[in-house]
């Protein structure tokens, strides 16, 4: 079995109804790369060649596309109250948003994002903690409401 269909059929498994796409465009990719100067964590980018990201049957991105990961991340560092209000927020990668102005994301250590931990950023108090040590247990935690 493929790693794309592998994660594929576990999104299925833990939210039947939720909405997958094709697998990301490679060019977009290669935009990502050269304006962050960074790869995605391995485990991301093959979520992301397997689904250009989740939606739930409500139309809600519970799992950003690239060109939506690409967009935010960079308006998230230019923009100049968030840099003025919180401490900086370059050193994490967003990919996700709980729905509440709270964002999932990898950490970037040296510009390079080297373990899988996902990290929940709060918008309300600027903490950054460790919401699951997995991708898939980020979504596990993330479409366990899905199926219930």
């Amino acid at each position: 079995m493929t790693a794309n269909r592998q994660w594929r059929d576990l999104l299925k498994e833990l939210a039947s109804d939720c909405v997958l796409t094709d697998g990301m465009p490679f060019l977009q990719y290669r935009e990502l790369q050269e304006t962050f100067g960074h790869e995605l964590h391995p485990e991301l980018r093959g979520l992301l060649e397997a689904t250009n990201g989740v939606r739930s049957p409500y139309d809600y991105a519970l799992l950003w596309p690239i060109e939506r990961i690409i967009d935010e991340n960079r308006r998230i560092r230019c923009d100049r109250r968030l840099l003025k209000q919180y401490m900086p927020l370059d050193c994490l990668f967003f990919f996700a948003d709980a729905g509440n102005g709270d964002l999932f994301g990898h950490a970037v250590v040296d510009n390079e994002i080297r373990c899988s931990d996902v990290f929940l950023w709060s918008h309300e108090d600027d903490s950054r903690t460790v919401y699951s040590t997995t991708l898939r247990g980020f979504l596990d935690q993330l479409l366990k409401p899905l199926a219930q």
